[in-house]
């Protein structure tokens, strides 16, 4: 079966100067890939009526697909419709479904229409329409010369709804992709040479494997026609690294503690220093985490330490914030303070200034009390300020899991 090759074009000034985060692309990318269809360019263009018309009929020529994001709202630089006209040697017009749509969502918010909302419902004749539950414009699409091209809002929960709830099954429907299999095994502090050692030994025919290191996390992506291939090769990781295994197809160590927590009606709650609240917030972003983490302290001064988690000023004196034993002693402060189950404490030194040569930039303690015992790992991470604070909540989360799956 032929492959479905797509391209994806996000539109907009912003990105390219950097002050916008194209999530977008990477979204379409991952979506689509999930449902066999094969991303082979993806691209970000200013608002430029020439530089966007030349990127269209570069694509027409090679993909079967074009998906472009941004530009079809109505400001003076949205510029998209009137471009997808042109490539597709199309009239524009103003369009009454569009139209309609426009103004009930305008007078919902109580807002005129103004000349940039007519230019917004300008747009090529004879095109298909997709619903937009959040906002004035609607996405729309065409087939010119055997290439079906769809434009979609910008803004990131208006094109998620448009493509997860009337283009992605309008696509398969059309362009009938073939079946493609993703298994996607997540490792934690497993170096990324290791497992590259053991895939270069294994005997694939139809599966390709990426791997995507990560901060202390490392994802090992099977794609391929066969699934009993490669659940066969998946299978040998995952045995030959049972403690590293975290599971499958899930980006976040956090999920996987608020589950364990969840099953085991285990609460939890975190002092943190260097990290500043991050671990705090990998948990919260987890739905369901409400049930079981009953709060945190954001320990960043010595006096706070001392004050809410309790801890010995003496130990502040003699061993230092950064310390074994501060993060013991800020670990036990804390499960008696928050009357957690298991409470994790984090202290270092994320830099870039402040280390020493006995406690050089990168040194973290890490603590974990719980009614049993309390335990601490010292870790010296490399890397910048925001990857050692990555890393350190990544390290600490993997900790407190390994801790519960052994109780």
């Amino acid at each position: 079966m032929k492959q479905v090759t797509c391209a994806i074009v996000a539109i907009g000034s912003e990105l390219l100067e950097g002050s916008v985060l194209d999530t977008n692309s990477n979204y379409l990318a991952i979506n689509l890939s999930k449902h066999g269809f094969t991303v082979t360019d993806v691209r970000m263009v200013i608002d430029d009526k020439n530089k966007i018309l030349k990127t269209f009929k570069e694509q027409f020529t090679t993909h079967d697909i074009i998906l472009t994001t941004g530009g079809i709202g109505p400001t003076f630089d949205d510029l998209t419709a009137e471009i997808f006209a042109i490539a597709t040697e199309r009239e524009l017009k103003q369009n009454p479904t569009a139209y309609k749509h426009m103004a009930d969502r305008l007078a919902q918010l109580g807002v005129a229409i103004g000349e940039g909302h007519l230019r917004q419902v300008e747009l090529p004749v004879d095109t298909d329409l997709f619903d937009n539950k959040f906002g004035t414009a609607l996405g729309f699409g065409t087939e010119y010369k055997g290439t079906y091209i769809a434009s979609l809002p910008g803004v990131p929960f208006e094109m998620k709804y448009i493509f997860e709830n009337h283009l992605i099954q309008f696509l398969i429907d059309r362009f009938k992709p073939e079946t493609i299999h993703f298994k996607d095994l997540i490792f934690a502090s497993l170096p990324e040479s290791i497992i590259d050692e053991d895939i270069r030994k294994f005997e694939l025919v139809d599966t390709t494997i990426i791997l995507n290191a990560g901060k202390a996390q490392l994802k090992v992506k099977f794609r391929g026609k066969d699934l009993c291939e490669i659940d066969k090769y998946a299978q040998v990781l995952v045995d030959k690294y049972p403690k590293n295994f975290l599971g499958y197809d899930t980006d976040s160590i956090a999920k996987l503690v608020v589950d364990k927590c969840i099953t085991h009606k285990y609460t939890i709650g975190f002092a943190e220093s260097c990290t500043g609240g991050m671990v705090s917030q990998m948990i919260t972003d987890i739905a369901g985490s409400s049930e079981i983490f009953m709060g945190s302290i954001i320990s960043y001064s010595n006096k706070v330490k001392i004050n809410q988690l309790k801890v010995d000023p003496t130990i502040i004196d003699t061993h230092g914030a950064v310390s074994s034993e501060c993060a013991n002693a800020m670990a036990i402060g804390a499960r008696d303070v928050l009357g957690v189950d298991y409470a994790v404490s984090i202290t270092g030194i994320a830099g870039p200034t402040g280390g020493t040569d006995d406690k050089p930039v990168g040194l973290v303690y890490i603590a974990i009390s719980s009614n049993k015992n309390t335990v601490v790992f010292e870790e010296r991470l490399k890397g910048d300020r925001e990857s050692i604070r990555i890393r350190s909540t990544n390290i600490a989360l993997f900790k407190l899991l390994e801790i519960i799956k052994s109780s």
